[in-house]
């Protein structure tokens, strides 16, 4: 299913490609598109991890099948099934953030959940709340965000985030 989220993805923005000379291509959409591939491997990458300590049972595997399919479901919205409905990819992009940027939050708290019946708490102390915080509160702002040089600039924020907070 993640493999699928990607392949929706990548084939989203060849469309995209494919019909610029009908549609203003903006960053805003690709940048979103760049942020769930960017959560998607992080995901993957810490899902691979973890597999060791998953157990192979249908409620399990029903919990990861349920995370995959809200990515999917955020990467099919991503970008427009039909380039022609749309002159302005970043208006498409004001339509559809919501939901997107609401199924990696959600996608990314169930993991946090996964990890917390996996493990047991691990906020225990201020690192974990910093980063959730960080997560949660980026992903808020722009959701929020209306002007499109805020939305730029809190894509751009949330795409380090993936970076800055592996670094601790």
């Amino acid at each position: 299913m993640l493999s699928l989220s990607l392949a929706e993805l990548f084939g989203g923005f060849a469309r995209t490609l494919r019909a610029r000379d009908r549609i203003r291509i903006g960053w805003l959409s690709p940048l979103l598109a760049l942020l769930m591939v960017v959560d998607l491997v992080s995901f993957w990458v810490n899902s691979w991890g973890e597999r060791a300590d998953i157990p192979l049972t249908f409620p399990t595997l029903l919990f990861g099948a349920g995370i995959a399919g809200i990515y999917y479901i955020a990467a099919a919205l991503v970008f427009p099934e039909h380039m022609n409905e749309w002159d302005d990819l970043d208006r498409h992009f004001c339509r559809q953030k919501v939901w997107v940027v609401l199924a990696v939050q959600v996608s990314n708290l169930l993991f946090i959940g996964g990890e917390i019946m996996l493990h047991g708490n691990f906020f225990n102390a201020p690192v974990p709340f910093i980063k959730l915080g960080l997560w949660v509160g980026t992903g808020l702002a722009l959701i929020l965000a209306r002007p499109r040089w805020l939305n730029l600039l809190m894509l751009l924020f949330y795409l380090q985030l993936y970076w800055v907070t592996r670094a601790f």
